[in-house]
């Protein structure tokens, strides 16, 4: 089908059109997002990577890094092999993160928040910033939230 539209040949003529489409930029900021969490915590900048996740900056980032210290201690550096199954819904995305952790393969989901133009993670350790607000049209929060309730 795409042959009989020639939205091939327009694919092939305009890569620019194809990379910069609305469309593409979420998941591939989704994608940033998660990959940049891993090389910051492969190489030990915990204080990077907890700019990859959604949390209030109170006492709870000394215990964070620790945390991360611990987990990264343990598993050793985390090669990810793929990040699929990318779903956005508003200012809230989930996606399966396939990964080699000590020589075995691993699978889980993920859940991001919408902050501003990019992405955070959404991490069950940290506190973090629940958007409980309605999206006006132009997809911008009233600024409300609050925080997640924790389990």
């Amino acid at each position: 089908m795409n042959a009989l539209l020639g939205i091939d040949r327009i694919a092939e003529a305009t890569p620019w059109l194809v990379e910069t489409s609305p469309w593409r930029e979420d998941p591939l900021a989704i994608e940033e997002t998660v990959r940049g969490f891993f090389e910051a915590f492969n190489s030990m900048q915990y204080d990077r990577c907890l700019s990859y996740v959604a949390m209030n900056m109170g006492g709870e980032r000394e215990r964070l890094v620790g945390l991360l210290r611990l987990a990264r201690y343990f598993s050793g550096t985390v090669e990810v092999q793929r990040v699929a199954n990318i779903t956005i819904a508003d200012s809230q995305a989930s996606a399966t993160v396939n990964a080699m952790v000590r020589s075995e393969a691993t699978k889980e989901e993920v859940k991001l928040v919408k902050t501003g133009t990019g992405w955070k993670l959404l991490w069950d350790g940290a506190p973090t910033h629940k958007v409980i607000s309605k999206l006006d049209g132009n997809g911008k929060t009233d600024g409300k939230s609050g925080r997640k309730a924790r389990k």
